[in-house]
C-alpha cells in the first residue's frame, strides 16, 4: 500500500470585492493620519515588529474560503471572530452622536468604552489594544501617548517642526556669529 500527500492547493485572495470605497477626502485623511502615525509609533517608538497597522483592508478570516470575507465595518462578525475594540469616528458630526466612539469586547459583547474629559474639557476614550488615549480636539481625531502625556503627531507634522527647528537654530547661529564679528571689531554689542 502507498500512501500519497495531496500537495496543498493555493487559493488567490482577490483583493478586492469589487465594491466601491466609501471614503470622500476629508474621511480619508483622517484614515491616513491613523494609519501613517500607528505604524510609525509602533515601528519607531514603541520598536515592535509584530504590530500590523492598515486601514479598510478586505479581510479574509477563513482559510481557502473567499466568501468568508469583510469589509470594514461589520460590527456583528468582528464581534463573532472576537475582535476586541471596535471604534468609529465621524468627523463630520453627521451620523455618530458622540463623534467619536469606542466599544469593547466584554463576555462576548461589545460595551461602550467609558467617556472621560481631559485637563482641557476634551472627550478622550482609552484603548487598550492600542495603550494610547484617542482625543477629539479642534485638530480632529488625535492619539495622545499617555507615558508621554503627547499628541502622535503625522509624518507631515513632524516634518514641518524640524523643519522649524533648523531655520530657529540656522537663525540664532547667524545672530551668534553677526555678535561674534561685532565683538572682534569692538562695536558695542547691538
Amino acid at each position: 500500500m502507498s500512501s500519497s500527500t495531496a500537495a496543498p492547493v493555493a487559493v488567490e485572495y482577490p483583493d478586492s470585492d469589487g465594491k466601491p470605497s466609501a471614503e470622500s477626502d476629508f474621511q480619508f485623511g483622517y484614515l491616513a493620519y491613523a494609519r501613517e502615525r500607528l505604524r510609525i509609533y509602533y515601528r519607531d517608538e514603541c520598536q515592535r515588529d509584530d504590530v500590523y497597522v492598515a486601514g479598510n483592508l478586505l479581510i479574509y478570516y477563513e482559510e481557502g474560503n473567499l466568501k468568508a470575507r469583510v469589509a470594514p465595518a461589520k460590527r456583528e462578525l468582528y464581534r463573532r471572530l472576537g475582535v476586541t475594540e471596535y471604534w468609529q469616528y465621524d468627523p463630520t458630526g453627521d451620523y455618530l452622536e458622540p463623534v467619536l466612539q469606542g466599544l469593547e469586547l466584554a463576555g462576548g459583547e461589545y460595551a461602550p468604552i467609558p467617556r472621560r474629559k481631559t485637563a482641557e474639557g476634551l472627550p478622550a476614550l482609552v484603548s487598550r489594544v492600542l495603550g494610547l488615549e484617542l482625543h477629539v480636539t479642534e485638530d480632529g481625531l488625535r492619539f495622545l501617548d499617555p507615558a508621554t502625556g503627547k499628541y502622535l503627531t503625522s509624518h507631515a507634522q513632524a516634518e514641518a517642526r524640524a523643519a522649524a527647528e533648523a531655520r530657529a537654530a540656522a537663525a540664532e547661529a547667524r545672530v551668534a556669529k553677526l555678535e561674534a564679528r561685532l565683538r572682534d571689531r569692538g562695536d558695542p554689542e547691538p
